[in-house]
């Protein structure tokens, strides 16, 4: 009797196992990739990479110049679908394939941005007047900004930080002189004419040191994306008379190239 069971039990483990592989059919996945500000393709071939939640299995295929690509996967398990090369920014994505028998194809199309050297990624008020920490209130706006860094491993950006001025300090009072004309008779009690001194021209000063300090500040900040020391350039913009709020920092997108080109 004990030996009919355990052959049953043998033809259930079989079947379910059947079963359960034939639920699990491969099936393709197919889609077309194209720029978000343009709605055409890119005309560059780079990869779409699709990672298995169960298996933690990576597969990557390649997207052509026509933006179109083809993967089978099997069915029954969720992907992790990421697109990624030095002239898009990063996207990723989640897809869920439900159990099946038969096979068929499933269209997922994406877009993402292209990005090209100058364009501007953000315009901030980076550092507040005398401060050589980053601005609290910029701070949801930087980590955005690093997150984006980080995830883009070959994104170069050039940070353009202002320097500070400082406000002038007031003018002296103008200071009051006998003027030379001869008074007219019966005009002896004239007040006397005021002629202000020519002023040497007053220059707004910066501190070099406050705008060295804050550089190095930047470079901490960044240091958390890997290989930041080379794709990150700061350069000085122009000087700009402190002010609470004022915009000091403007980063933009650097030289759009592998950075294993080097």
């Amino acid at each position: 009797m004990s030996r009919v069971i355990t052959v049953l039990g043998l033809v259930v483990l079989f079947l379910g196992a059947t079963s359960t592989f034939a639920q699990n059919a491969t099936i393709n996945v197919s889609g077309t990739v194209t720029d978000a500000a343009t709605g055409r393709p890119i005309e560059k071939e780079y990869e779409i990479v699709f990672i298995a939640h169960k298996s933690g299995k990576r597969i990557s295929t390649k997207i052509d110049k026509r933006g179109t690509y083809l993967q089978p996967l099997t069915s029954g398990d969720s992907y992790t679908v990421i697109l990624s090369s030095y002239f898009i920014l990063r996207k990723t994505d989640t897809i869920v394939i439900e159990p099946t028998n038969k096979f068929h194809t499933e269209t997922h199309n994406y877009k993402v941005h292209q990005i090209s050297q100058g364009d501007e990624l953000a315009r901030l008020c980076a550092f507040e007047p005398g401060q050589s920490t980053l601005a609290v209130n910029s701070r949801n706006q930087l980590n955005a900004l690093l997150e984006t860094f980080k995830e883009n491993v070959e994104l170069q950006i050039v940070v353009m930080l202002n320097q500070e001025q400082n406000p002038p300090l007031p003018p002296p009072p103008a200071k009051t002189v006998k003027s030379s004309k001869k008074h007219a008779k019966g005009a002896k009690n004239a007040a006397p004419e005021v002629q202000p001194e020519t002023q040497a021209q007053q220059f707004l000063e910066v501190d070099p040191h406050l705008y060295d300090t804050r550089i190095e500040e930047l470079k901490r900040f960044f240091s958390a994306a890997k290989n930041s020391e080379i794709r990150l350039r700061i350069e000085q913009g122009p000087n700009l008379l402190a002010a609470p709020g004022q915009q000091n920092l403007v980063v933009k997108i650097g030289e759009v190239k592998s950075i294993l080109d080097d």
